[in-house]
């Protein structure tokens, strides 16, 4: 099983290392007759396809790094890192701009390809709602958290949000909630809600492991909800807890969105002490961090904020002093404000937009809030995005972005690997 394992493992890693250069023998060519002024390329995988339309069109070209892609939270052998590496190392020096979504990845891509400090965009919710397709609204819910959970008033309502699968700290969270039962003598009644998508079988080991912890009816599994509810769904939870896991430099060096749909909720944050949110976590004092890997630490954050609740409470002010830095709306200005500072540095008017985005963005919302702030801010962008299996859409408009999606799968890839043989 093992041997297996690995095997599959090293195929799928010998696929994406292809992936670059077969992405870019599908893609650039209907990005180059979008006649693009500006080319805005999201992850490494379309860098190559980004590059070659931006020198057939003498667009500009801004890289955008969701996260440290040569330290992804994937099977990362040396050969593949080294061509994502090699990929960046040749592109970003050349590149008119790159963004990144936490000074921790500004510091690390400045160090690591010699280029300016990238400008950070965080991964921010909204203030105002945006628009969104319908059937990307299918899981809108009617009832709260609390009511969903069948959790009293009177109960204390941990809540997570994010996908369920592995180093997102889930089953130390449950250990930590294990040692908080076991080790307090007048516990208060405490409760866990997970909402997200799983990813493996990371779901049905926490379900295991509450069981034997005398914990099954104190966790609570709840599906996704749309991005534009996040932060309105968990507003009846009392803690979010943000328990990713240092398995990677770029979860230890990340700012997740979850921090942020937490702090505009208005929900004390109990996190992991992490390189990048540890230190955002206390600096704005947004609550209280804790060792991944100690359940007796979580234990001790988690008591102290259940008894001093009010410590890390907000006054309106301060919430909105804080909406007023840190939501997507004060995010957006600084895309639009790059956008006009690259437009005026070459001395030409940037109008139509090529965006590409190596997954179906449907959605992705990071890329659709940029798109869309674009949009309202009247330029003209077509997004690419892949598709597989018919779905979803081969064209669409919606809030003024065109998308555009081009079939990509593994025969893709392997077409595309042979034409260029």
């Amino acid at each position: 099983m093992a041997f297996r394992t690995s095997l599959r493992n090293h195929a799928i890693a010998r696929l994406r290392c292809r992936s670059f250069e077969a992405f870019r023998a599908v893609f650039a060519p209907p990005m180059q007759a979008s006649a693009p002024d500006l080319i805005h390329c999201h992850d490494s995988m379309p860098l190559l396809a980004a590059q070659r339309t931006a020198q057939l069109t003498g667009a500009a070209l801004i890289y955008d790094s969701h996260e440290l892609e040569a330290h992804r939270n994937i099977f990362m052998p040396s050969y593949l890192r080294a061509k994502i590496m090699d990929v960046e190392a040749r592109i970003l020096p050349k590149a008119d701009g790159v963004i990144t979504v936490s000074d921790c990845f500004a510091d690390d891509l400045a160090q690591m390809y010699s280029i300016a400090r990238p400008h950070v965009v965080h991964n921010a919710p909204p203030l105002k709602q945006m628009a969104l397709q319908n059937r990307w609204q299918a899981a809108s819910r009617t009832s709260g958290l609390r009511e969903e959970a069948g959790v009293s008033e009177s109960a204390k309502l941990l809540v997570y949000t994010g996908n369920i699968g592995v180093n997102r700290g889930i089953e130390h969270v449950v250990a930590g909630l294990a040692e908080y039962y076991r080790r307090t003598k007048s516990a208060q009644d405490v409760h866990f809600s997970i909402v997200g998508s799983p990813k493996d079988d990371t779901a049905e080991r926490v379900r295991i492991q509450a069981a034997a912890a005398g914990l099954a009816d104190k966790i609570h599994f709840h599906a996704p909800v749309p991005p534009t509810e996040v932060t309105s769904f968990i507003a009846q939870a009392d803690i979010s807890v943000v328990s990713v896991m240092p398995a990677t430099r770029s979860y230890d060096r990340t700012m997740p969105n979850k921090i942020f749909e937490a702090a505009m909720a208005g929900l004390p944050i109990l996190g992991s002490n992490l390189t990048a949110q540890g230190a955002f976590i206390k600096e704005h004092a947004l609550g209280l961090t804790y060792d991944p890997y100690d359940a007796n630490s979580f234990c001790l954050s988690l008591s102290t904020l259940l008894e001093t609740p009010d410590v890390y409470k907000r006054t309106k002010t301060q919430q909105k002093t804080f909406d007023a830095a840190f939501s997507w709306e004060a995010q957006g200005r600084k895309l639009t404000d790059l956008y006009a500072r690259i437009a005026e540095k070459r001395g030409r008017e940037i109008r139509r937009v090529c965006m590409v985005v190596p997954n179906p963005c449907n959605p992705d919302f990071r890329v659709v809030k940029e798109a869309q702030t674009l949009a309202s801010a009247g330029y003209e962008v077509t997004l690419f995005a892949t598709r597989s299996a018919n779905t979803p859409p081969a064209s669409e408009n919606h809030a003024g972005v065109q998308y555009q999606r081009i079939e990509w799968d593994v025969r893709a890839v392997l077409r595309a690997s042979f034409r260029r043989s």
